[in-house]
């Protein structure tokens, strides 16, 4: 009786995989999944249209289109990769490396609820939620609206995809 209850592992996993995107931290272009093999396991992580990007995964409720803007954050709240788009969209002279996401994305909900969904996706949860945003600068166009925020890579980060009306 107990076998009746069981799941195959192998259907789970297929699920899982057709329900991924991969995508370029720097172009924002959508790929396939990056060949490796067990001797070199990273062997094709660098994207293959711009070559200055990782391809990273994430759910594809999170990010579907191309050319996304959009943050890559850490459970610190530290930006550790931006799309060109996102790179436009901020208009951050020296770039968004390293930067405290609440420094570029504050929310008009309060900075607590936004910090809380970025800390649980950085933390592996891949279903993403969305959250209303706004820019933090005052250099920054207003029209940021809101973001998907759900977890991606390995090692974990958060993915927060801007919808822009300005963008």
């Amino acid at each position: 009786m107990t076998n009746l209850a069981r799941v195959s592992p192998a259907h789970g996993r297929a699920e899982q995989r057709s329900k991924v995107t991969h995508f370029c931290t720097h172009c924002a272009s959508l790929s396939n999944a990056p060949n490796g093999n067990a001797e070199r396991p990273h062997r094709g992580r660098v994207c293959p249209d711009c070559a200055l990007g990782v391809i990273l995964s994430c759910s594809r409720a999170t990010l579907d289109t191309e050319g996304a803007a959009f943050l890559v954050v850490t459970a610190d709240l530290r930006i550790t990769a931006a799309s060109e788009s996102a790179e436009r969209l901020f208009r951050v002279p020296d770039g968004l490396y390293g930067r405290p996401l609440l420094s570029v994305m504050t929310s008009p909900d309060g900075i607590g609820d936004l910090a809380r969904q970025v800390v649980r996706a950085a933390s592996g949860a891949r279903r993403p939620v969305t959250v209303e945003v706004d820019a933090a600068a005052s250099r920054v166009p207003r029209g940021v609206t809101r973001a998907r925020i759900g977890g991606c890579g390995s090692p974990p980060a958060a993915l927060v995809v801007i919808d822009s009306a300005a963008g």
